[in-house]
């Protein structure tokens, strides 16, 4: 930024911006929907021993954005704390750079596919098909796109693989002994992140863009 803005006068420019845009959309046929929409306003504080903390702008009243409606009304849009999730382009972040939201929604692609798995009835063949082809499908983006440590990913589906192993015909005495020792789950789930991350960082970089190509 070439000049220092205080929150209000930032918060005094958002709120012209998301005008502006909103008075664009409805010129042209659209309009923005409010219940889709939310935005964080980052501001820090300062202790005396020179320790910074995140300010709790979403509890000021006086940084509430509003978006303009096609009849002339305004409507309030969701005003975030730094430490809340939200998904993105497919992907649960939030300022602060938690994972839990993403961890926890990745989980719960997790597991209704495991339950789906279990409520089919497939063959034992056919599950270790299906979990190459979808379930790894499901989960592999957000795996890769987490900012979570890699512990915490490479733990994050234990639970759920370890749940999926028996009904893929694994028995119950080897998928106790490799969940324990973490030797079943593990290897699987860490092969996932060290190959998925990689593929996709070269899937961006050798993308050509309209501006130019990154080649």
């Amino acid at each position: 930024m070439v000049e220092e803005e205080t929150t209000l006068e930032t918060f005094v420019n958002m709120q012209a911006s998301v005008k502006n845009w909103g008075e664009l959309l409805i010129a042209t046929g659209g309009a923005y929907k409010p219940p889709k929409c939310f935005y964080h306003l980052i501001s820090f504080e300062w202790d005396r021993k020179g320790q910074w903390s995140y300010a709790s702008n979403h509890d000021k009243e006086e940084y509430q954005l509003v978006v303009p409606m096609p009849d002339g009304s305004e409507a309030e849009i969701d005003h975030l704390p730094v430490t809340e999730s939200r998904e993105t382009l497919g992907v649960w972040s939030a300022p602060v750079g938690t994972a839990e939201g993403a961890m926890t929604r990745i989980k719960t692609k997790a597991q209704e596919w495991i339950d789906r798995a279990k409520e089919g009835k497939l063959r034992r063949r056919d599950v270790w098909f299906m979990l190459d082809c979808q379930f790894w499908l499901r989960v592999g983006y957000g795996l890769c796109c987490n900012m979570a440590p890699y512990s915490e990913l490479e733990n994050g589906l234990r639970k759920q693989y370890c749940e999926l192993i028996p009904i893929g015909g694994v028995s119950k005495l080897l998928m106790h002994y490799g969940c324990k020792s973490r030797g079943l789950s593990r290897s699987r789930i860490r092969d996932e992140i060290e190959t998925r991350s990689p593929s996709r960082l070269v899937g961006l970089i050798s993308r050509d863009f309209e501006i130019g190509s990154s080649t």
